[in-house]
């Protein structure tokens, strides 16, 4: 890999499932969660809740980059509760704006009842709604006029995050005391189990005067959200990691004032250093690396190409010379089998996809040559530039233009569309010193082997180290990286 390469690859880098900076303003933003218990332990939101409107200036590292914007309105049945999201983000030098809006109907113990959900950020849309009732939420999403939808079981009403904290500001808990809820993430289409504790009274300054406040922290996969309330059940102040803070403000004061260069790039903040420098990570074959700083979950970290002991991760780079041409799918198991079919942002069976991928390839293609085909077709096709959206296989299609995530998602829906099983894979990749959040795929050809669309690689260089797979629970995986994990390379051949 030449200079200009890694120059190149440095730029395409955009960050992790949903971008990296989309994905911390997010879990920022919509809820840190704490992975414990599954089970809430119920306390009820419904009481004297302060309703009405409330700004607030987004900061990184005292920069400000954006605004919230929330309305609770009391109904006959409950609440209405609209809200606002827009930030300004820099990824990769790349400067982006990202409008997020909610609305949700919520019954008198503030438990989820509807929801409408839409992102806008360049010319990538998303939007959602959903309905609850008690066993389940069914879920809809809309993408280039093709909806479809999914139905998520839940034991017990969920709540939205963007509620959570006032509602219990409302009410008079003791120091100590710690508390969890079901939420749900309108984003991941997931739902989240919280934990919140109560920290204790202290004086914060606010707008240049001494201020009593209560404090409550949240927490996520061991990643911390603190939120200070006033007296009055107001959330002056919320910060999380990577430098992030809310401030309540005036309208004027939360609307105005945003610089057009927007923030430190937050893929680069959130990237982890490495102790060696690699030089061509592609003619590696097997690379060990010791993995610090945070709870590994072997489910996700052993297997395939990777294998886990104690800390140490080695992986090892896949042959690809004894694939069968044609494998045969009688008898897989069922977690094979499923990632053959469609999903909510994978349109695989969409006739647009369909049609394509026979354009791509011919019936007689062996396997390996049907994925160069479509990694071939996707570099020439799909301009390689950071989005922050939520990624979709229709909308990328139509786009022609994304990062990791878009190509992770395209890719997919291509690759079953052929008959071939494929997932997601997200964690970290090497590049220049250090290691960056990033989605690249995973085929089943007989076996598992990687394969990065993005980079053209089949199989993806050992450097790829794979901390999640899926669609879904991506998002809380990486999360929980963010900030806390080390690497250390200790052998590399």
């Amino acid at each position: 890999m030449t200079v200009a390469d890694r120059s190149f690859r440095h730029i395409l880098i955009a960050g992790a499932f949903f971008g990296l900076a989309f994905l911390v303003m997010l879990a920022f933003r919509l809820g840190l969660f704490e992975k414990q218990s599954t089970t809430p332990i119920s306390v009820p939101l419904s009481g004297d809740v302060s309703h009405g409107e409330t700004w607030m200036t987004v900061l990184q590292n005292d920069r400000k980059i954006g605004y919230s914007h929330s309305v609770l309105q009391q109904t006959e049945s409950g609440y209405f509760l609209r809200e606002e999201l827009f930030l300004r983000i820099n990824t990769m030098g790349v400067v982006q704006d990202l409008t997020m809006n909610t609305s949700a109907r919520l019954l008198r113990d503030m438990s989820l009842d509807s929801f409408d959900f839409q992102l806008e950020s360049g010319p990538f849309r998303f939007s959602a709604s959903g309905r609850v009732d008690d066993r389940s939420i069914t879920v809809s999403a809309d993408s280039d006029g093709n909806s479809r939808s999914i139905r998520i079981p839940v034991e017990t009403r969920p709540s939205l995050s963007a509620v959570l904290i006032p509602s219990l500001a409302a009410k008079k808990l003791n120091v100590g005391e710690t508390f969890r809820f079901s939420i749900f993430d309108p984003t991941g289409m997931t739902l989240q189990p919280v934990m919140v504790q109560v920290d204790g009274e202290e004086t914060i300054s606010y707008q240049g005067r001494p201020v009593p406040v209560r404090k409550m922290s949240v927490h996520y996969q061991g990643v911390s959200q603190t939120a200070w309330i006033d007296q009055n059940g107001s959330v002056l102040r919320e910060e999380g990691l990577l430098g992030l803070r809310l401030e309540k403000a005036t309208r004027e004061e939360a609307v105005s004032g945003i610089p057009l260069e927007a923030s430190r790039d937050l893929t680069l903040v959130a990237s982890v250093p490495s102790n060696v420098h690699i030089d061509v990570p592609a003619e590696l074959e097997t690379l060990s690396v010791r993995i610090g700083g945070i709870r590994l979950d072997s489910s996700m970290l052993d297997g395939g190409r990777q294998s886990l002991s104690d800390n140490l991760l080695q992986i090892r780079k896949e042959s690809l010379h004894d694939i069968p041409d044609h494998p045969s799918m009688d008898g897989q198991p069922a977690e094979v089998l499923s990632q053959l079919g469609p999903s909510l942002l994978i349109q695989s069976d969409h006739p647009r996809f369909m049609e394509l991928i026979q354009e791509i390839i011919s019936p007689e293609d062996a396997v390996l040559i049907r994925i160069s085909k479509i990694i071939s077709w996707i570099t020439q096709h799909v301009e390689k530039r950071p989005v922050l959206s939520i990624p979709d296989a229709l909308a990328t299609l139509d786009n022609r233009v994304g990062d990791c995530n878009e190509h992770a998602v395209l890719f997919a829906a291509l690759a079953r569309a052929a008959g071939i099983p494929t997932r997601v894979e997200a964690g970290l990749v090497y590049l220049n010193g250090r290691f960056y959040y990033h989605a690249w795929n995973g085929v089943f050809v007989g076996r598992w082997i990687s394969v990065d669309a993005m980079f053209g690689q089949l199989p993806a260089d050992v450097t790829h180290l794979r901390f999640a797979v899926g669609e879904q629970n991506l998002q809380a995986v990486l999360i929980s990286l963010v900030g806390q994990v080390t690497i250390q390379v200790e052998a590399m051949d």
